[in-house]
């Protein structure tokens, strides 16, 4: 790694000249991965080369419409050794967080202009033929609305769906799997078992670094399915 480039490292290469085959020390971009949450909420882990962390964390937040402003922040916590941003919002945003988060990605659907009630009736009237991320999203919901019964069936559900996925029968590459084990960390959050999530959080990402794109990628699947 170049020290003073944090963006690059050195590698070897070999390249053919007049002279024959040499082999040189060349520099070439290094990406690493950071994962950024948002109240405790992971929201993404993305390839980065390394620095201006609180800045590319912020930017990818508003550029999401997850924040507006940046006195919408706490504060933001950046661990440059694990590769994490941890962002706080202030007490009173967060119930808008939690509702809209990433689950536009599923539906397509833009919630700028949707007031929090319409955003939460478009969360609870898509119908899912499995139980999945968009499944922890309308859990949230109701949880917001104060439907305790409903709230804990639909975490109950996606529990069972999410502990079939980390079995890992007829996988590919591990892709089910991971997003089960992804998909369990956040019910098991949920239900204040913080150490067994973060358990399987760590297990999800052994299994497939983007298990959370994989956990996205299973939802939309079921959303177009439900579409046709």
């Amino acid at each position: 790694m170049d020290d003073q480039n944090p963006g690059f490292e050195t590698a070897k290469v070999f390249k053919w000249t007049e002279e024959g085959l040499i082999e040189q020390d060349r520099p070439i971009i290094r990406e690493v991965p950071l994962t950024i949450y948002l109240n405790d909420h992971e929201i993404v882990t993305l390839l980065c080369l390394g620095d201006h962390l609180k800045s590319l964390a912020v930017g990818f937040l508003k550029s999401e419409g997850l924040i507006n402003r940046v006195d919408d922040l706490k504060s933001v916590f950046v661990d440059e050794t694990n590769r994490l941003v941890r962002v706080e919002m202030e007490e009173e945003l967060k119930r808008n967080y939690q509702i809209q988060s990433l689950l536009s990605s599923m539906l397509g659907v833009s919630f700028t202009s949707m007031t929090l009630d319409e955003q939460m009736d478009e969360i609870l009237a898509e119908k899912y033929g499995k139980s999945h991320l968009g499944t922890y999203y309308q859990a949230l919901v109701q949880k917001e609305l104060k439907n305790t019964g409903a709230y804990q069936s639909l975490l109950a559900a996606l529990e069972k769906q999410a502990r079939e996925y980390s079995s890992g029968k007829s996988d590919y590459r591990n892709r089910r799997a991971g997003a089960g084990h992804y998909l369990l960390s956040l019910v098991l959050a949920e239900k204040g078992e913080k150490e067994n999530a973060a358990a399987e959080l760590n297990t999800a990402l052994s299994q497939n670094a983007m298990a959370r794109r994989a956990a996205v990628l299973q939802a939309q699947l079921d959303v177009a399915r439900a579409h046709q």
